[in-house]
């Protein structure tokens, strides 16, 4: 999480700080929050690796242990607090990662790139199976938003479930209008109806 002497955070890693920022709480608390308002639509989330990124802020001193919790006969559960530096780590990456578009590198935009090398008809079945694959996954969205709303979750803790949505709506409408040109001929297909390159003078 170090490098440098600089603190990187990971996706958990901001969205942990963020939940800990709210209130102290212990790892599972933390867990069951993130559980709650669905994080898992944007960070991958495991408790294994959720329990490693909390002690790798302890070690960075983003997070102090402020004593431990008991419930009934369950062990004890360390309770972690934000620290200043954690908070000012936490305002200096959300306030980055929303200034400079991050150059992600997605795999989809790498197929879309070569797929040409398909036959037509290939390629527009092929989009159009992502199609339903995208129909899927805004429903799932849809349905999620439904119950945040019904558990009375602030809007604030899930604009990035919002964003998902618009942004898959989108990339499920530019797939059909490209299917369709595609099967329509709208967009040429056969490298015989490629224009030559034109020769330098």
């Amino acid at each position: 999480m170090r490098s440098g002497g600089i603190v990187q955070l990971t996706p958990l890693a901001l969205v942990t700080l963020a939940i800990i920022s709210e209130q102290p709480r212990h790892p599972y608390d933390v867990y069951a929050t993130m559980r709650q308002r669905r994080e898992e639509q944007t960070v991958k989330l495991s408790a294994g690796t959720l329990y490693h990124t909390i002690n790798r802020l302890a070690e960075c001193e983003l997070l102090a242990e402020v004593g431990t919790d008991r419930e009934g006969n369950r062990p004890e559960r360390t309770v972690y607090r934000i620290t200043e530096a954690g908070r000012t780590a936490l305002d200096n990456k959300v306030r980055d990662w929303l200034r400079e578009p991050a150059q992600e590198f997605p795999q989809f935009p790498v197929a879309i790139g070569e797929i040409h090398h398909l036959p037509d008809d290939e390629a527009a079945a092929m989009l159009t199976e992502r199609i339903v694959a995208l129909d899927a996954r805004i429903e799932t969205l849809d349905l999620i938003e439904r119950f945040l709303t019904d558990k009375q979750v602030p809007q604030r803790f899930w604009l990035d479930l919002d964003l998902i949505r618009h942004m898959t709506r989108a990339e499920r409408d530019w797939c059909q209008q490209t299917a369709d040109a595609i099967t329509s001929h709208g967009i040429p297909w056969s490298q015989a109806t490629d224009a030559a390159p034109k020769e330098s003078r």
